[in-house]
């Protein structure tokens, strides 16, 4: 139970952006600002949660008739996610966004590249910012004449990925990608004149080879990395707590007991927040040492 609750944390947890919820409806809009800035660099956060830091970001310079800044704060936003949503905010905030995207990605902008994957697989990339695409398609031949169509799934991130038909020994699998929309192809990576080729030699077998360990060392490391921030966290929000108690004790200024007893919530909530980042990458660790 003690380890869920770590992890349930870890996903869900940025107490900046919460602060910053409150100070843009109380009107403290640099104050805000301060917070989103913080609330950027948490990694735990969702995608969602991400695209509401930038739309709340936007939000403040808005509101200080700062429109050039919050169309900047859009453009950094879709550079990253060209499939974010338009705000549901004021007309001038949303016109904001248009023009941050209109600089960005023409209206027929579309884009479809390859990511690595292991032997034997593709992976596919889509950036579709005015969402025209209605299928992703991997067109396959294996006998170097007709090129047989198979729709792929897209992923929330617009990724795809899909394993190749394995090829007779002398006798390779071609393959290109589209994607397509209104009945046309919008982007393709290959052609049928210019397809990519996966073969594999006489007597040969089709296998994804052996992984290397890379990947299972770096989320152990990062593990340890997040627990020993996240320790440090804790101390310091106690350490804060116990100062903000003793200087309550001895009288002292209630400007500064608030600022080290809100300080050391923060520390001590991103700390159990690392706590639980380093559990759920320990876990996953683990079981990559198992399947690698």
């Amino acid at each position: 139970m003690f380890a869920e609750l770590l992890v349930a944390v870890a996903l869900t947890s940025n107490p900046y952006l919460d602060e910053a919820r409150g100070l843009l409806e109380s009107m403290q809009y640099a104050q805000a600002r301060a917070k989103l800035e913080y609330a950027r660099k948490v990694t735990t956060s969702t995608r969602d949660e991400k695209r509401e830091v930038f739309a709340l970001l936007a939000r403040a310079w808005a509101a200080e008739g700062k429109l050039d800044q919050a169309e900047a704060t859009f453009a950094e936003l879709l550079v990253e996610d060209p499939s974010a949503p338009p705000p549901r905010d004021a007309p001038k905030i949303r016109e904001a966004f248009r023009r941050a995207k209109e600089k960005l990605y023409p209206l027929d902008f579309v884009s479809l590249t390859q990511s690595p994957a292991p032997v034997g697989r593709v992976a596919l990339q889509l950036k579709d910012p005015w969402g025209v695409v209605e299928q992703v398609a991997l067109l396959e031949s294996t006998d170097q004449q007709t090129f047989t169509a198979r729709p792929l799934e897209l992923g929330e991130d617009r990724t795809a990925a899909a394993a190749l038909t394995p090829p007779a020994p002398g006798e390779p699998t071609r393959w290109y990608a589209e994607a397509r929309g209104n009945k046309k192809v919008l982007a393709s990576l290959g052609t049928a004149a210019q397809p990519f080729v996966f073969a594999i030699g006489e007597g040969s077998v089709v296998t994804e080879g052996r992984r290397t360990r890379v990947v299972p060392w770096l989320v152990a490391a990062f593990a340890v990395a997040a627990a020993a921030a996240g320790a440090a966290l804790m101390v310091a929000g106690w350490s804060d707590s116990d100062a903000a108690g003793r200087l309550a004790a001895s009288g002292g200024s209630n400007g500064e007991i608030r600022r080290l007893d809100s300080r050391a919530r923060t520390e001590v909530t991103v700390g159990w927040a690392g706590a639980g980042t380093a559990l759920a990458l320990g876990v996953t660790a683990a079981v990559l040492f198992v399947a690698w």
